[in-house]
């Protein structure tokens, strides 16, 4: 799909979610693609799922505050709030969901008061992820899921009081063996 399409469909996307829209305009990919042949993890910044985080520098575990905001999911896990990266030309706040020492969520954060600026990046974040990836396996209004050999990407966008965000998420199939917290 041409930039220029994706920028109207990116504007279209942002209208629903400033004005509140209650449409549901979920719409399951017809022709849902099946999980790629290589791996989930897009090239970003230096983080890999399933990497193992010793040696890792700038890692800040999340605080107590934080655990409560975004709790754990899994038995022994750490999450971490790492130094921003740039990406797509932007810089991203990012974090890491750990357990036992390896990653299995990477997760990037890019936020602005600029309707524009969040539309410009909407674009460029999913032209990568469709370019890389192929068509999302799954999408609904605001968020676009690829189904992957090793995992899965999920794009999320939204909107917290004036402030736009895009959300952009690697989570490693490995999660699949991992205990749930209990």
């Amino acid at each position: 799909m041409r930039r220029a399409h994706y920028r109207r469909y990116c504007n279209l996307m942002i209208a629903f979610v400033v004005c509140g829209s209650a449409i549901n305009l979920t719409i399951v990919a017809q022709n849902r693609k099946p999980a790629m042949a290589n791996s989930a993890s897009l090239p970003i910044g230096k983080y890999k799922l399933d990497m193992p985080i010793e040696g890792v520098t700038g890692l800040t575990e999340f605080s107590q505050a934080e655990y409560v905001v975004y709790g754990r999911n899994f038995d022994g896990e750490k999450n971490y709030n790492a130094p921003t990266i740039e990406f797509l030309k932007r810089r991203w706040k990012v974090a890491l969901g750990t357990v036992g020492g390896k990653v299995y969520k990477i997760a990037l954060y890019f936020e602005s008061e600029s309707k524009s600026t969040v539309i410009d990046v909407s674009t460029d974040v999913m032209q990568y992820c469709q370019e890389r990836l192929g068509k999302p396996s799954e999408q609904q209004e605001t968020v676009f899921t690829w189904d992957t050999s090793d995992g899965n990407v999920v794009v999320q966008f939204g909107k917290a009081g004036t402030t736009y965000m895009i959300n952009l998420f690697e989570t490693s199939r490995a999660v699949r063996g991992l205990v749930p917290k209990r």
